[in-house]
């Protein structure tokens, strides 16, 4: 099965102050024949929000380098051992970004995660984002925390 992880469930995963139990049932659950794309925006992504919870003072500047360079390292072990795949922008993955823009009323980073799902024929689409809740990107959206997660 091929699941697409928008970057909420990283940032759940990752963030010290949110509780990762879902995300981590789900990596775990993951057998030989799965994978988890994501694009790799995500990383930029999980930098502004660990700089976020620092601003809002929820976490140390200290915590904030320890929780990136986690991220970093663990999220590099996950691509050695073939359970997450990076996948890069490109300029059809913004094209295609066009029609979730313009049909769905996405945010920009929102339709490039759309975007790199379909193209590269994900199964499910993971989010924790409510924006996806009444969107429609021709595979199913899940949202783990509405119900068990089972791959």
């Amino acid at each position: 099965m091929r699941l697409y992880f928008d970057t909420n469930l990283f940032y759940y995963r990752y963030c010290p102050s949110e509780n990762s139990e879902i995300v981590d049932s789900i990596l775990n659950q993951l057998t030989s024949d799965d994978i988890v794309l994501t694009c790799e925006i995500m990383i930029a992504e999980m930098f502004r929000a660990f700089k976020k919870q620092t601003n809002l003072g929820v976490i140390e500047k200290s915590d904030m380098e320890m929780a990136i360079n986690f991220l970093l390292s663990d999220v590099k072990k996950l691509e050695q051992e073939n359970k997450i795949q990076l996948i890069p922008v490109t300029m059809n993955t913004i094209m295609k970004s066009k029609d979730f823009i313009t049909e769905q009323n996405l945010y920009a980073v929102d339709a490039i995660h759309a975007a790199t799902a379909v193209i590269h024929q994900c199964d499910e689409f993971l989010t924790f984002d409510g924006d996806f809740k009444n969107i429609h990107i021709g595979i199913p959206i899940i949202h783990p925390e509405e119900k068990i997660f089972h791959p």
